[in-house]
């Protein structure tokens, strides 16, 4: 079970003072990959909510396709790898109270970029206008993958990629091996000796979100993978 912080951890405080809010999200989106009555039973849980009280310009949220099809469009997960300080800078300004979650400055320069980019993920989610802000920035910048742009996550031969060769399972029986793999294409992974010492320091929703961010803009690390 990915979900090993149950073993440490006896409720959410315990676990978000371990691990961090990001790597809850993760977890659980593993676990949904598999596990059809947990999708039923958080659809039925989330049902009771009226999430636009929250919420801002939903449509352009990551929740919707207006929202996926702008970060796709201006590639924003590349804009949040080559200037991390301008994108702090812009969530700094922008004005809501799901931003809780955004840890300081010093912590993600502690923790690396991996845990940075879940979290303005998981602001993208429900606020609309701050996939806008960062689509505003990155229209000024000309952020090219290279060659083979086709086989990457932002494409639909790419994604196709990725799940007729099973690579979320992949990754989930075999971290290390994938982990020595990716980490020929990253220089966040070079850092770390090997995928147990990551783990300790991250744990394993960090790492599949790290290999599923690397998957959008590197062809070469989803056909290795493949």
């Amino acid at each position: 079970n990915i979900f090993h912080a149950n073993n440490i951890c006896g409720d959410y405080e315990s676990y978000e003072r371990h691990f961090g809010f990001a790597s809850l999200y993760d977890d659980i989106l593993m676990l949904s990959y598999e596990d059809g009555d947990l999708v039923k039973a958080l659809c039925d849980y989330a049902s009771k909510f009226d999430y636009h009280l929250y919420g801002r310009n939903e449509e352009c949220t990551l929740a919707n396709y207006t929202g996926t099809k702008l970060w796709n469009d201006c590639k924003l997960h590349e804009l949040i790898r080559l200037y991390p300080d301008n994108v702090y800078e812009i969530i700094l300004r922008q004005s809501n109270s799901s931003y809780s979650v955004l840890r300081s400055k010093e912590a993600y320069e502690h923790y690396g970029f991996g845990p940075f980019y879940e979290d303005i993920c998981m602001l993208s989610c429900c606020d609309g206008e701050l996939v806008k802000a960062l689509y505003d920035y990155a229209s000024k910048f000309n952020l090219l993958y290279g060659e083979n742009e086709e086989y990457t996550l932002a494409n639909d031969t790419g994604f196709k990629l990725w799940t007729d060769c099973k690579i979320h399972e992949l990754i989930r029986l075999h971290p290390d091996k994938v982990y020595e793999i990716a980490k020929e294409y990253s220089n966040i992974l070079q850092s770390y000796g090997d995928y147990k010492e990551y783990e300790m320091n991250f744990g394993f929703g960090s790492f599949y979100e790290e290999i599923f961010r690397l998957s959008y803009s590197d062809p070469c690390l989803l056909q290795a993978l493949c």
